[in-house]
């Protein structure tokens, strides 16, 4: 999955490559279309904001997934993950290793938009979707999640220097 922006329309168009990859397929099936992506902010209604802000549970015009949909469906995602790492981890040291040494292993890259990244990051610090409004993501910034032992850790969050 990859993205196309158009810098002076500001028109962004999400490209999903499907095939046999599984990985690949399971984002093509929850893509999202919101109706409102383009919209400037001063256009959206006040009462979709209203709602949006206060219910995680509104979908807003077009939007097949509300917010707790997508921290749900994140979260499962994230506790997958955590789950086989630990499993290599208990597979690599016979499961002697260390919670502290576990958090510092193989590297997985994940590319998204805003709202599954401020989910996983509501799941790292374990406010679920409390993160989806109170927090800001700038473009092609970096956050770091440790996973290991059982345990999670938001290590960075909004990395920019690397743009600079």
């Amino acid at each position: 999955h990859f993205n196309l922006l158009h810098h002076d329309s500001g028109y962004k168009a999400d490209i999903y490559l499907t095939g046999s990859d599984p990985l690949h397929a399971w984002a093509f099936q929850f893509r999202r279309q919101i109706d409102l992506d383009g919209t400037p902010i001063a256009d959206v209604p006040a009462d979709v904001w209203a709602a949006w802000r206060s219910d995680a549970t509104f979908r807003p015009p077009g939007c097949a997934e509300s917010l707790a949909d997508v921290q749900g469906r994140v979260e499962a995602a994230c506790v997958d993950w955590s789950e086989r790492v630990d499993e290599a981890i208990d597979g690599a040291t016979g499961g002697d290793a260390i919670a502290g040494d576990t958090l510092s292993g193989d590297t997985v890259v994940l590319v998204t938009h805003v709202s599954p990244l401020k989910a996983a990051v509501g799941w790292a610090l374990g406010i679920g979707d409390g993160a989806a409004w109170s927090t800001h993501v700038d473009p092609a910034s970096i956050t770091r999640i440790g996973v290991g032992g059982g345990r999670r850790v938001l290590r960075t969050f909004n990395e920019t220097a690397h743009l600079t």
